[in-house]
């Protein structure tokens, strides 16, 4: 058993508290020591995971505490309640001894190597169960004679507790073989998609794309199956069907859509998207577009601007979405309401033409010829209308929304300038069919009205004499350009200009003598 320390005095409680102190002092120079150290820790972790300092705190307190108790114990003459006290204190400083120490190795000094939280519990848990038995050992407790006298008591407690053992071991499976990370988007069977948040002893907490909490426990990631979404630099492969009626071919719908997906954003360029003819209905066919994500996170937002493009890009190319079959649609159609909605749409283009400056010679006629030649194309915003470099013979005119202007220079792009409803812009490669000088990108949901080479030829055809004046505001916008986007004098743009050679080219590209 444990005596008292040499000196001591019974009733005379201050004097041997000075007693027990002169005796403890390589055990309270200890307790100091853990105690700075815990403060000190405690500082430099994160704060979701300051409470764990909490118990190992406790500890140290435990034992500075039990000092006043045993002191108190010598002065009543209770050796053998002071014998078992000074075995609780000496049981609470080696715990705060290992805790501080878990603390030190792996919070802080072994932080940068990811250990996981269960490995050092586990250590910790180890390590203040060794230090308490050999304490036990050296205080003359049979152990041999517990275990055995509480044998049917452990075999009850055992099968209680079944269920949580088994979450714990599962737990340390979980974290030992790093299937599952903090951080890993997961679904466990059934149940619902979440990212991991934490993994615990006996649960693991997920978040799921509600904001809800979900605590599963270990037990059932060891019996069921795990599917994890986008881990080690997979990419999840999403789907996205689409109706179109039977009159287009799927080729045409195939190559308008894969254009159409381009430059969306969170989709893997790794493996681009692709197109499929799924299946066959009454009268539509059913598509299928499959493509994958470089981030999992956002994949509904996704998945709705795959859907957009795809819809914007049908609509441009008047490629039918059918209705469904159930649904009937009358319209009463006469001439007067036929024309009247036509006379309207053409006053509509004829009032935009009117702002397009290169387009002022021409006279009523041939501006009421060229209206009915026009071609009306819905953007949606950040789609690209026409590119650097591409070839091109239309020039398009804003109804509606607003695009940007980018040049390319030094191996970057910038943008220059932003057009809004009645501006223009592809003039050059209307009137010479020269390759497209820059990017236009639509800023918003843009509508344009697109003039062809065809229609704007036999308008040259049938007066000559336009094209001259046509080419005569064409230089003229262009030696604008260059001052304001060259940054040239109007004397150096003008030199620049060779309004003759643009006018042979104009002539040239419609076939005029």
């Amino acid at each position: 058993m444990i005596a008292p320390p040499a000196g001591w005095e019974a009733h005379r409680y201050w004097h041997d508290f000075h007693v027990e102190l002169s005796a403890r002092q390589a055990g309270l120079a200890t307790a100091c020591v853990c105690l700075a150290l815990l403060v000190l820790g405690r500082a430099l972790l994160p704060v979701a995971d300051r409470g764990r300092v909490r118990l190992t705190i406790f500890f140290i307190f435990t034992y500075l505490v039990m000092l006043f108790i045993k002191a108190g114990l010598l002065a009543g003459g209770m050796d053998s309640a002071y014998a078992t006290a000074h075995l609780a204190a000496l049981v609470a400083l080696s715990w705060g001894i290992t805790g501080t120490a878990g603390l030190m190795t792996f919070d802080l000094i072994g932080h940068r190597f990811r250990i996981p939280k269960i490995l050092r519990d586990l250590s910790v848990t180890i390590a203040s169960a060794v230090a308490m038995v050999m304490l036990l050992s050296r205080s003359g407790v049979n152990l041999l004679s517990i275990i055995t006298t509480s044998a049917v008591l452990t075999a009850v407690i055992g099968l209680a507790l079944q269920d949580t053992l088994g979450n714990l071991l599962s737990g340390v499976a979980l974290q030992l073989e790093s299937s599952i990370g903090i951080g890993d988007w997961i679904r466990l069977e059934d149940r619902q998609i979440g990212r991991v948040q934490e993994i615990r002893w006996r649960s693991t907490v997920l978040r799921t794309k509600n904001d809800d909490i979900v605590i599963i426990p270990n037990g059932l990631f060891a019996k069921g199956v795990i599917t994890i979404f986008g881990k080690e630099g997979l990419e999840n492969r999403r789907w996205v069907y689409f109706n179109v009626h039977l009159r287009h071919a799927p080729n045409q719908v195939q190559q308008v859509v894969l254009a159409s997906l381009a430059g969306t954003p969170n989709l893997s360029t790794r493996t681009p998207p692709d197109c499929l003819l799924w299946r066959y209905h009454d009268s539509w066919a059913e598509y299928a577009v499959r493509y994958r994500l470089t981030d999992y996170g956002p994949d509904d937002p996704t998945d709705s601007e795959v859907r957009k493009r795809i819809w914007y890009a049908l609509h441009r190319e008047n490629i039918e979405i059918p209705y469904p079959g159930y649904n009937v649609f009358m319209t009463e159609l006469n001439a007067a309401r036929t024309q009247t909605k036509q006379e309207r749409e053409r006053m509509r283009r004829i009032e935009l033409l009117g702002r397009v400056g290169i387009l002022a010679p021409l006279d009523d006629h041939a501006r009421l010829a060229v209206s009915d030649g026009l071609q009306h194309c819905v953007y949606g915003a950040g789609e690209v209308i026409i590119k650097a470099g591409d070839a091109g013979d239309s020039l398009f005119v804003i109804r509606s929304g607003s695009v940007g202007v980018r040049i390319s220079g030094d191996g970057l792009e910038k943008e220059v300038a932003t057009l809004g409803e009645g501006e223009f812009f592809g003039e050059m490669s209307l009137l010479t069919g020269e390759p497209r000088r820059a990017t236009v990108v639509a800023k918003s949901d843009a509508e344009c009205y697109v003039i062809k080479r065809a229609s704007f030829q036999r308008i040259l055809q049938e007066n000559a004499r336009l094209a001259d004046e046509i080419g005569k505001l064409l230089s003229e916008r262009e030696m604008k350009n260059k001052i304001e986007r060259e940054g040239l004098s109007a004397e150096a743009a003008r030199a620049n200009t060779d309004h003759q050679a643009l006018l042979t080219r104009i002539r040239s590209f419609f076939g005029l003598s």
